[in-house]
């Protein structure tokens, strides 16, 4: 394969070209390598395929590099190997950082920016539990939260559940989300990392990629409502209002507190 080592010199030269072709785009992970097509005016870049990775399916790609960098590196090498694609031209480019959802360290700083954006939107809360994510919505006066839904985690459907999430941020014009974070304690030391090994996940499926967040304290008293109820075989339905009830609680003591905090700063000039 010939190699550019400046992909924007093999557009150039495409570009220019008297034979008339397209650019394929490879997103190259551990599993699979995702395909999209690009069209004659090179305008427009269109999702195409997903070919799964399995072993020893192309000349047995190195899966146990850790490095993203160096997995594609050794896809492209072993494509060059098999002389199939001889003649082919090539470059790199790198991804965009906002494959990843956006996080705020201090979520008032999302509440202040959200605000005052030209764009309207809203706040969603996420109560993340061991069986379930409840949701609650705020409005767009940032001042009511209400109870909307209680998404079922299982295992292995955590890109359902992404999807679902980017269709309810879609659909409400969702501004940002706040993620309730357990107490600090040892005593919910599993459910912090259980709050954040489903933000991890969520990351990993890209699916919500820019969608802006921030972690919010819960209310202590609604965690020990839940352990006292846990030992009892509830029906699901009065686990999904429970869920969605802790949610909206997080939401509106984060929209109270958040009021009171953002009139101790000036606008910002848009």
């Amino acid at each position: 394969m010939k190699f550019f080592r400046c992909s924007f010199d093999l557009f150039h030269e495409v570009v220019h070209s008297t034979k008339p072709g397209i650019f394929v785009g490879l997103d190259v992970r551990a599993r699979y390598v995702g395909v999209a097509v690009g069209d004659l005016t090179f305008e427009r870049a269109y999702p195409y395929c997903c070919v799964e990775k399995k072993e020893n399916n192309i000349h047995q790609i190195a899966t146990e590099l850790r490095r993203l960098v160096t997995l594609v590196q050794t896809f492209v090498d072993d494509l060059n190997k098999t002389r199939i694609l001889e003649g082919v031209k090539y470059g790199y480019f790198p991804e965009r950082e906002k494959s990843r959802m956006k996080f705020f360290r201090c979520s008032f700083d999302l509440f202040h920016e959200v605000v005052h954006s030209t764009k309207p939107g809203i706040f969603f809360g996420l109560d993340v539990r061991a069986r379930y994510v409840g949701v609650a919505l705020g409005d767009l006066t940032f001042e009511r939260a209400y109870p909307y839904c209680c998404v079922e985690k299982k295992e292995n459907n955590i890109h359902q559940i992404a999807t679902e999430l980017r269709r309810l941020v879609t659909e409400w014009k969702v501004a940002g989300l706040i993620v309730g974070q357990p107490p600090e304690i040892p005593e919910y030391k599993t459910d912090v990392t259980l709050v954040q090994t489903f933000v991890d996940d969520l990351n990993k499926t890209r699916i919500l990629e820019g969608v802006k967040y921030g972690y919010f304290p819960e209310r202590e008293k609604s965690r020990r409502v839940d352990c006292l109820l846990e030992p009892f075989a509830l029906d699901y339905d009065f686990v999904k209002i429970n869920g969605k009830a802790d949610a909206a609680v997080l939401l509106q003591d984060y929209l109270n507190d958040s009021q009171r905090y953002a009139l101790r700063l000036p606008k910002i000039e848009t």
